[in-house]
């Protein structure tokens, strides 16, 4: 009986949700004083002000799984229930086989009336819906939980992101991920680090 409860997605890909290169802040700032300001000459040999390049930093995402400390205990939780659904699904399975195994020798050797061999099949038929509609609840609690906790880390993620931009430094900061569509970034550009640091510390407040 395929119970179908191995594949369910945890909380490991919860940070996928935002996407790589997904934009988390953008901020229009008022000043030039932190752009880099370029010129251009125009056909008229006339020097004119280009439009000022955008200041930029990027968050690792896979440093941040690693580093944020409520991100890995909510991992640890997820996974642990997970299991234990799957174990309990099992057990439940496999005393619905065995009760199925008992009920068909007892037929076969005739050892029930008719009356009694349909009481005992309607009760069969009856424990694996019961077991399938406990599977169904008891995943989709699971995801629902995991679907929340995204939801916060993203909330959280934003918040600590506007904290450290708040002074406008930057006009863009982006998600990096090894597995995602960026092929190189610069290291210097990364404040995964700080962003980490703002969100464990919001997490003892």
């Amino acid at each position: 009986m395929n119970l179908a409860m191995k594949n369910l997605p945890l909380i490991l890909s919860s940070l996928a949700l935002l996407g790589v290169g997904y934009l988390l802040f953008s901020i229009k700032s008022g000043t030039t004083s932190k752009k880099k300001n370029s010129t251009t000459i125009t056909k008229a040999g006339e020097q004119k002000e280009a439009v000022a390049l955008s200041r930029i930093a990027y968050i690792d995402l896979d440093t941040l799984e690693s580093k944020y400390t409520l991100f890995n205990k909510k991992k640890v939780e997820f996974e642990a229930r997970e299991k234990k659904i799957e174990n309990e699904l099992q057990a439940k399975a496999k005393a619905l086989e065995a009760s199925f195994i008992s009920f068909q020798e007892k037929v076969k050797a005739g050892n029930l009336s008719q009356a009694e061999g349909e009481k005992m099949q309607n009760d069969l038929l009856k424990r694996k819906d019961n077991l399938e509609n406990l599977r169904n609840n008891l995943g989709t609690k699971l995801l629902k939980d995991q679907d929340a906790f995204n939801k916060q880390l993203k909330k959280k993620l934003d918040e600590a992101v506007a904290e450290y931009n708040k002074d406008n430094q930057f006009d863009y900061v982006l998600s990096y991920s090894k597995e995602g569509s960026i092929i190189h970034v610069n290291k210097e550009l990364e404040i995964t680090q700080e962003i980490v640091d703002i969100m464990n510390a919001s997490d003892t407040k």
